[in-house]
């Protein structure tokens, strides 16, 4: 390893000893080499600690960093990049498994194609003991274009599949500790200052059992609302109710709305879709190499509001 590595891979660790040393095993052997390892430690109270430190003292790539007091996946992230030295920084979770090949495809991409702020990959969902999960299909935007359009309705990166460049993430300012999808909100801000996409290949096996995901999905849809709310708010540079932004990601609102209330919000919500794909095209959030793929989706998503909102309609006549 050069006295700068080319990669930094950081991984932040909170009580994940079951599968922490397979995690750590897989970036430890994969086929590109010029990177270190910062495993940062929130806090943990189980043996997390003392399999990094094992691992570790075996292998020079891999730096620790513990913390006094547990700050969450976001506030761990920002201490883990204050501390990257290579230009491009790699994201890694506990519990999952990348691929030998992995980082070797990243970095060369990466180092290609110098507009990307962020490469992501496919991925193989598998359960807690390791098998593939039946899941319904994963696939994730290959283009930019369809990566900053697909943040209007949820996160089109799965966040430790990624490869991203240093200097973009700094001056961005990192991640926001102060939100659960810290990922999704970070995308959302580099959207405007650099391109992203995913890679056509699997490059990581993604730890999720069916019943997991489905209550962290749960769980999660009034944050990805929310930042999907800010998104849309500063492409379109008004502000925007939260009723229209569920009514673009397809849910229902807590309240029961009167017909023509919900008919109206429909009608609204086509309208300022439109209005944002505009606006994404003139301020240069879309870049153009997925643009017939995007313009197709904006009218599928069009008709479909507005299907519904006539449907509402009618259903007072």
């Amino acid at each position: 390893m050069s006295a700068e590595p080319r990669l930094s891979v950081v991984l932040p660790v909170h009580d994940a000893e079951t599968h922490l040393r397979m995690a750590l095993t897989s970036i430890l052997e994969q086929a590109f080499t010029d990177f270190e390892v910062i495993v940062v430690d929130d806090h943990s109270t189980d043996g997390s600690l003392e399999i990094v430190r094992e691992l570790a003292a075996h292998d020079r790539r891999l730096r620790v960093v513990v913390l006094d007091e547990q700050l969450g996946v976001g506030g761990a992230l920002n201490v883990g990049l204050a501390r990257v030295t290579a230009p491009l920084v790699g994201r890694m979770d506990a519990d999952d498994i990348a691929r030998p090949e992995r980082f070797a495809v990243q970095v060369a991409e990466m180092e290609r194609d110098t507009s990307l702020g962020l490469l992501g990959s496919q991925i193989e969902v598998i359960g807690h003991d390791g098998a593939p999960e039946p899941m319904f299909p994963w696939a994730l935007p290959l283009t930019h274009d369809e990566t900053v359009w697909q943040l209007l309705f949820g996160t089109p990166i799965c966040h430790p599949t990624v490869v991203m460049r240093t200097d973009v993430v700094r001056d961005l300012g990192g991640y926001d500790p102060g939100v659960v999808n810290e990922d999704m909100e970070l995308w959302t801000r580099m959207a405007f200052v650099a391109r992203m996409r995913n890679v056509d290949a699997v490059l990581l096996e993604y730890r999720m059992p069916a019943a997991v995901h489905a209550v962290k999905l749960a769980g999660w849809q009034p944050h990805i609302t929310r930042v999907g709310q800010r998104y849309l708010e500063r492409i379109v540079g008004v502000p925007v109710a939260e009723a229209v932004v569920l009514a673009l990601r397809g849910i229902a609102s807590e309240r029961a709305p009167d017909d023509i209330d919900a008919a109206l919000t429909n009608f609204a919500a086509a309208s300022l879709l439109v209005h944002a794909y505009d606006r994404m095209r003139s301020v240069g959030v879309l870049s153009g190499d997925g643009l017939e793929s995007v313009s197709g989706l904006v009218e599928s998503h069009v008709q479909e509001l507005a299907a519904r909102a006539h449907v509402l309609v009618a259903g007072r006549v």
